[in-house]
C-alpha cells in the first residue's frame, strides 16, 4: 500500500490526519484560487457523495486544509468564516438531498 500524505506540518495532529481524512486535490484556474464551474461542479458532487458514502454530514466532517494547519489550501475557501466555503458546504448539503 502506497500512502501521499498531502498534509505536512509542524503541528504533530496535523500530521495525523493523513491517517483517517480524504484528501481531494482540485486545479484553481486563477491566482485567486476560482475554480471553472465544471470543476466546481464535480467537486461538490464528488463530496456530497462521499460523505454519504461514509455517512458523514457537512457541518461536522468536511474539513480544509486551512482546519488544520492553517493553510491557505484551497485558496477560495481559506480563513474564518469564508463566504465562498460557507457556499460551497451548502451546495454540498443540497446535492446531499438530490
Amino acid at each position: 500500500v502506497n500512502i501521499f500524505y498531502l498534509l505536512f506540518s509542524s503541528n504533530f495532529y496535523a500530521t495525523l490526519v493523513n491517517d483517517w481524512t480524504i484528501s481531494i486535490e482540485v486545479e484553481p484556474i486563477d491566482a485567486k484560487g476560482n475554480f471553472s464551474t465544471k470543476t466546481y461542479t464535480t467537486l461538490v458532487r464528488l463530496v456530497a457523495n462521499k460523505l454519504k458514502q461514509y455517512q458523514l454530514d457537512v457541518q461536522n466532517d468536511l474539513l480544509r486544509h486551512y482546519d488544520f494547519a492553517k493553510k491557505d489550501c484551497p485558496k477560495l475557501f481559506y480563513g474564518e468564516n469564508n463566504p465562498n466555503w460557507e457556499k460551497f458546504k451548502n451546495a454540498v448539503k443540497a446535492a446531499m438531498n438530490d
